[in-house]
């Protein structure tokens, strides 16, 4: 039941997050008309806004323009509940570092998914990373080193370079977390950036997204 009821938190918290950081983008108000269809500008039902099911019910489709729904805030809803629901935070100290974590990183990635920059501002959202238990890292320093380094050149090269809100982030995450976290996380990012078309594409890659799931996996492992 606590798993449960920690996934349904996860998922709520990045559905708000996610729509009302879209909503900022677009230079809308929390207090805006409902919310539409991207495509034909229909206003959406409540059952449609409920997380991952209103998505699962409506088989990824509007149900009046039949165009394909952006699956983004699925995926962080799923991603956000799923961690939450396996970290399981046991006190509140843990519930409140998990949940501003999850909320600072939801805005984050969401900001550079769609429009391409971070607010550094949202830099202090990892701030609760000490309080979240960190694992330790299972493979040599050295060699871990030059693998990070291989797949961080070959983003770099087919993605025209890192932005600075990448570096930043990456710095905050080192200092906050320790260089166990910060390797692991770069490597897990880096690997989920290698499976964006984007990337093999030669377009412009959002890295927050992958780095942030990195950050989340490396904290479970």
């Amino acid at each position: 039941m606590e798993q449960l009821i920690a996934f349904l938190t996860g998922s709520c918290l990045a559905s708000f997050i996610v729509t009302m950081t879209q909503r900022h983008l677009l230079e809308m108000g929390p207090s805006s008309p409902r919310s539409l269809c991207d495509h034909c500008a229909h206003p959406l039902a409540w059952w449609q806004l409920i997380p991952l099911v209103g998505f699962a019910l409506q088989l990824g489709r509007c149900r009046w323009c039949k165009k394909n729904i952006a699956p983004w805030s699925s995926v962080c809803e799923l991603t956000c509940g799923t961690w939450l629901a396996l970290y399981t935070p046991l006190d509140l100290t843990e519930w409140l570092a998990s949940l501003v974590l999850l909320t600072g990183l939801s805005a984050m990635a969401t900001t550079d998914w769609y429009a391409g920059w971070m607010n550094p501002l949202a830099l202090t959202s990892l701030l609760p990373l000490p309080l979240i238990a960190l694992s330790p890292l299972g493979i040599e320093q050295p060699a871990l080193f030059l693998l990070v380094a291989g797949l961080l050149s070959l983003i770099t090269l087919l993605s025209h370079g890192l932005g600075l809100g990448d570096l930043e982030w990456l710095l905050v995450v080192l200092i906050l977390a320790g260089w166990q976290c910060y390797w692991q996380t770069l490597l897990i990012g880096c690997g989920l950036a290698l499976t964006s078309p984007k990337l093999w594409h030669r377009q412009p890659l959002p890295f927050l997204p992958y780095l942030s799931t990195g950050l989340l996996v490396s904290l479970l492992i």
